[in-house]
């Protein structure tokens, strides 16, 4: 899986970007094909995205607070 992410942390109240930035990518590989039954497939499918949806949260929080 491969996800790629533009971020923006705005101020709504002044209307000001506090923080942002573009093309940010996080990717994870699972088991999948013609030697993994379908089922299995979906399955590590699935793990994986919620592992990279983690890693991708945690960079994410890391990068915006960099600054402060």
């Amino acid at each position: 899986l491969k996800i790629t992410v533009d971020i923006e942390l705005r101020d709504l109240v002044n209307d000001e970007i506090l923080w942002q930035t573009t093309g940010l990518v996080e990717t994870q590989d699972f088991d999948g094909g013609p030697e993994v039954n379908i089922t299995q497939e979906r399955e590590n499918e699935e793990k994986a995205l919620r592992e990279l949806a983690e890693e991708l949260a945690q960079r994410i929080r890391t990068l915006s607070t960099e600054g402060f």
